[in-house]
């Protein structure tokens, strides 16, 4: 996961919904700061906002992690190599995963 991409990723897709960093954050309950950190790639969402937050940005968490859209045929292969990445780099989710 590369917190750039995906930061940029974040503030495209708010963007286009024509949110405000305020009022994203305002609909997931955290502060403006803190989408503001998300779209620097100072700080990532934290895993149980995710969801919510692809729901508000109308996209999948693959896309959001892999910081594009995603094709059908895409999905899968993109989703697989971002769980071995993470688990190749020892984190997944911010977790460490012990083998």
């Amino acid at each position: 996961m590369d917190h750039y991409i995906t930061g940029a990723a974040i503030k495209a897709l708010r963007e286009r919904c024509g949110l405000t960093q305020t009022q994203l954050a305002d609909q997931l309950c955290v502060s403006d700061k803190t989408v503001s950190k998300w779209e620097t790639g100072r700080s990532f969402p934290d895993v149980s906002l995710m969801e919510p937050l692809c729901k508000e940005l109308d996209i999948s968490v693959s896309e959001l992690l892999a910081g594009k859209h995603l094709e059908p045929e895409q999905y899968q292969k993109e989703t697989e190599k971002m769980l071995m990445d993470s688990v190749s780099t020892g984190q997944l989710m911010g977790l460490q995963v012990v083998l």
